[in-house]
């Protein structure tokens, strides 16, 4: 039997298993902050703008978005923890249209697609919950605005 409802933005559905009490199924958390976020068309539309895509064998930049927000909401702090943890859950990377990805190329990826793609994105959906985000924090635009973000220079 499965049970679906709607919350905002996002679809919720819980399972329940005959022969199992109280046991249930869900995206995870991952999964719905992604399907939260939205903008994969946007983000489709960048990777064709600067053509990210091309002549890539095996590692999307979806993909690579992926791995990155990965990384920066768990604090991984190296190439293995992102690989690892990504391959650790390699069934809910497919609900979200991504894949794992092993060290090598992660890093190849990094250092060969344009950064300009993933600055471009950040700007859309900055505009995209602007409003949320100013309605909930007080100190918001200090926190919003890219000179702030010192690490965004590197």
């Amino acid at each position: 039997m499965q049970t679906c409802w709607r919350s905002d933005k996002v679809d919720f559905c819980e399972i329940n298993k005959r022969n199992a009490s109280m046991q249930r199924s869900t995206i995870s958390m991952f999964a719905q902050l992604v399907q939260l976020m939205g903008g994969k068309i946007e983000f489709h539309n960048l990777v064709n703008k600067y053509q990210s895509d091309k002549g890539a064998k095996g590692l999307t930049t979806w993909s690579q978005f992926i791995s990155m927000l990965f990384c920066q909401l768990t604090g991984a702090d190296s190439l293995r923890e992102i690989s690892d943890g990504l391959y650790s859950s390699l069934g809910k990377l497919s609900h979200i249209g991504a894949t794992a990805v092993c060290r090598s190329t992660l890093s190849y990826a990094n250092s060969k697609r344009p950064y300009k793609l993933y600055e471009d994105f950040y700007y859309i959906l900055l505009e995209k919950f602007r409003h949320e985000i100013q309605a909930r924090t007080p100190q918001a635009k200090s926190y919003l605005e890219p000179e702030v973000c010192h690490w965004s220079n590197d």
